[in-house]
């Protein structure tokens, strides 16, 4: 039989079309790329992904299909293939046995994304309507308005006005789970279909949990794909036909939105998109059909596309808060904890998010008593996942470890503070700046200040920041992220009536915390890395690190170092004058003549300068003149000394006699000897015993006391 056998399985290897596709084994690194490891077939199809940072797929095993690439869920392996581990039963709510064939090797996997059948859930409380009602005046599925919905005017009134403009065919409502996105699309739906703006208003949902009160759950999901999505736009509209096999679904949505269809205008509204499969793809589809005066609207917990115009839904002001909280205690029959310092706790540590002020009102009516936002929101894992597990999972591994890693460190930190402490040498390069953008995006961070880099600082909602911390504790990155924490540290604590100060204060802590260390005996190099990457975008920075040189000149080896750091910060600011008077100090302390001279002569241009910054500029020329220290040729010293009298001559009227007495020596070191007698007549006259005017006249053969 074996025999037999064999043949089978070699007739089954040899020719099934599957084992002659592509397979790979992708691994996505912090730089935003993949690693691709071939199991076999040709790589062609996934080198793409080699090169071009800005592709989105689960770590995992693939097959390439018809210019497609096909997760294949239930096989394991890693970037090495060590192993190969198929799932094989043992079935448990923790997860499930996989095994190896090769090896007889049992691996745990999560069973979280298999644990509940699709099947046995409950609709959403914001799931359509099964058929198309007249509201106001319009034909709608919308569910009805959420009841206890507070008022929220500035973004309703920007929504109406981007649903009813003859501009914008996509508008996205982005925001974090349980910030409001759906109410407020509701509300606004509502006073849409009472104006008569569109023929129909048809709503899709695509929402799998449900934020209650008494905590997240799960519901099923009305529309998952493009073709679902069709699917039930004829269901609603009932087209003839339609009930025939060969009708085409597809066909008639896209005809609707490109304004084909003999009914319309309509809006397509498309709740929780973040859910459907293949977002960007379903968004690619409707973007390239739809057409005004036809809509989109969709909320989201997070964009990956760039087409549509987006509202940030953030926390709620004071006043929506406040009336928020008030109605919901009332409904709960706690209204007695709403004493004014409970209710500012709760809006600065919630940040005004809606669903974790309910979660925390619902608790106190459990417990009979106020807790903070973070040991409520800490104890209740269940919201943390519905809060933000899935915007998590879809981030980049670059976006997820800059995320953890402020997370890290319970305060706002400035923005490049971030990204130095992440672009340290022991850590893998990435593009810190687009993780930033990726999670102000995802509204997992906000980046609050001004509108340059150095004004700006990032902090992490407190419930964000407690789903991360507990991420952190099973990350295989937490020793590197509790090393980028301490840079971060020490910078200090920022309070947020501290951020207008900007990054200089800042700056100012950490430099006297390295100076500490260093006087310690520890190497701060890591710390002068940082204030060297802080300077590219705040060239201050470097002014501080020469004060830091200064300070320590044992520990760098001399003012060189100092010196280096000055010119680097003129080399990005060049107009400041007080830069190069700074640099013509570090240039003198180092005995760089020629480096001294130039800076005293920029000082000297400057609009800025005064007569004190050119009369110090031409004594310092005279003086390094006589000792034939200047270093430069005859030429070069004429052209600086006929500079630096330009500049003195236009002060003539202030001058005194010293001051006489150095134009008289730029004029001898221009051969002008006329114009030196004249300028030391000037000075005697000012001043009979001026001894620098003294001096000249007796090597000019003049008479210091001839009142001619």
């Amino acid at each position: 039989m074996a025999v037999d056998l064999e043949t089978s399985l070699r007739l089954i290897t040899d020719q099934l079309s599957l084992f002659e596709l592509p397979w790979a084994f992708l691994r996505r690194n912090l730089s935003g790329k993949y690693r691709v490891t071939l199991l076999g077939g040709s790589g062609k199809p996934f080198d793409y992904l080699k090169r071009e940072p800005n592709h989105r797929l689960e770590d995992g095993v693939y097959v390439a299909s018809d210019n497609h690439l096909l997760h294949v869920p239930l096989l394991y392996t890693d970037v090495d293939l060590t192993d190969i581990f198929v799932a094989n039963g043992n079935f448990r709510p923790g997860g499930f046995e996989a095994l190896s064939y090769l090896t007889d090797r049992i691996q745990q996997v999560d069973s979280g994304p298999y644990a509940l059948p699709a099947s046995s859930l409950p609709a959403s409380s914001t799931a359509p309507g099964p058929v198309l009602d007249v509201v106001g005046s319009t034909f709608s599925n919308t569910p009805p308005p959420i009841s206890d919905y507070v008022a929220r005017p500035k973004l309703e009134s920007e929504l109406l006005q981007l649903l009813t403009d003859d501009r914008h065919p996509v508008v996205t409502l982005a925001g974090r789970g349980g910030v409001g996105k759906t109410s407020l699309a509701l509300e606004v739906l509502q006073r849409l279909a009472h104006a008569g703006e569109f023929f129909a208003i048809l709503w899709f949902s695509a929402r799998d949990i449900d934020l209650l009160e008494i905590g997240p759950r799960r519901v099923r999901p009305d529309v998952l794909t493009q073709r679902d999505i069709a699917k039930q736009f004829v269901e609603l509209m009932d087209p003839a036909g339609s009930a025939d096999r060969e009708f085409d679904c597809d066909k008639f949505l896209a005809d609707a939105m490109s304004g084909s269809s003999s009914d319309g205008p309509f809006l397509f509204v498309l709740d929780n998109f973040e859910t459907v499969r293949d977002p960007v793809d379903v968004y690619n589809w409707m973007d390239s059909r739809i057409r005004l005066p036809n809509k989109i609207l969709l909320t989201s917990r997070f964009r990956e596309f760039r087409a549509d115009y987006p509202i940030e839904v953030g926390g709620m002001s004071r006043e929506e808060f406040r009336a928020l909280a008030t109605s919901t205690a009332h409904r709960l029959g706690v209204a007695h904890l709403l004493n004014e310092r409970f209710l500012e706790d709760v809006y600065e540590e919630s940040d005004g998010h809606p669903y974790v002020v309910k979660i925390l009102l619902g608790e106190a009516v459990v417990r009979k008593d106020a807790r903070s936002v973070e040991r409520v929101i800490a104890s209740r894992e269940d919201i943390l996942d519905a809060l933000f597990e899935r915007t998590f999972s879809v981030l980049s591994p670059a976006a997820q470890r800059v995320f953890l890693t402020l997370c890290s460190w319970r305060s706002a930190a400035p923005r490049l503070a971030g990204e130095a402490a992440l672009l340290r040498p022991a850590n893998e390069r990435m593009d810190v700046g687009a993780s930033l953008n990726d999670l102000e995006r995802s509204s997992l961070i906000e980046i609050v200040g001004g509108s340059s880099m150095a004004d700006q600082f990032v902090r992490v909602p407190v419930a964000a920041a407690v789903f991360g911390r507990r991420k952190i504790a099973v990350s295989s990155s937490k020793t590197a992220i509790e090393a980028d924490a301490a840079i971060l540290r020490s910078f200090g604590v920022i309070r947020p009536s501290q951020v207008g100060r900007g990054i200089g204060p800042r700056i100012d802590s950490l430099v006297r915390s390295l100076a500490v260390r260093a006087q310690g005996g520890e190497n701060i190099a890591d710390g002068i890395a940082i204030l060297e990457f802080i300077g590219r975008n705040y060239p201050p920075a470097w002014l501080r690190l020469a004060d830091l040189y200064d300070e320590l000149p044992s520990a760098f080896g001399g003012v060189q170092k100092a010196l280096d750091a000055v010119r680097h910060y003129l080399e990005l600011d060049p107009e400041d004058i007080m830069g190069w008077r700074r640099l013509g100090d570090s240039c003198a302390k180092a005995g760089d003549a020629v480096g001294e001279l130039h800076a005293r002569v920029q000082v000297a241009e400057s609009p800025q300068a005064s007569m004190t910054d050119i009369s110090i500029a031409a004594t310092r020329f005279n003086a390094l003149a006589a000792e034939g220290a200047l270093g430069v040729g005859g030429d070069e010293k004429r052209a600086i000394a006929a500079r630096l009298r330009d500049q003195l001559v236009r002060y003539q009227d202030e001058a005194d006699g010293t001051t006489f007495s150095r134009l008289a020596w730029l004029a001898l070191h221009l051969g002008d000897i006329e114009a030196a007698r004249e300028y030391t007549v000037r000075g005697l006259s000012l001043e009979r015993h001026n001894r620098h005017c003294r001096r000249l006249a007796e090597r000019l053969g003049l008479d210091p006391d001839d009142d001619e």
